[in-house]
């Protein structure tokens, strides 16, 4: 294929991945509101912190992993005795490292047509 047939196509695919991430976007936060519901205050407010503090998708991952963490510890401290909302909390933020995780590599490939898209002229 041409360059000039290549251009418009790299180019709708970057447009493809930008609007999957902005859905994938509203996902993650819609799950983080859930989560941060459902985490004692001192976590919420570190939580808050960590998320606000990230620059990108990764540093926003790395936040959800260090609250699973300390959710995690709180759950296996507790017992049987834990706030079963509290413990679903563990479950919503493997989800969230997941669905993180997916947005990078969708922002990776909406970056990867784009500089493609330029090459061939569109």
């Amino acid at each position: 294929m041409s360059s000039a047939v290549l251009g418009p196509v790299y180019r709708h695919l970057a447009d493809v991945m930008k609007n999957t991430a902005e859905q994938i976007r509203k996902e993650i936060d819609k799950l983080r509101k859930k989560i941060r519901d459902r985490l004692p205050p001192k976590q919420r407010d570190r939580f808050d912190k960590d998320w606000e503090k990230a620059r990108n998708t990764k540093g926003r991952r790395r936040a959800a992993v260090i609250t699973l963490g300390k959710v995690t510890d709180s759950v296996l401290d507790a017992g049987e005795q834990i706030d079963p909302t509290y413990a679903a909390a563990e479950a919503e933020l493997w989800a969230l490292i997941d669905l993180l995780r997916a947005l990078e590599n969708i922002e990776d490939l909406e970056k990867h047509f784009d500089d493609l898209a330029k090459a061939f002229g569109s």
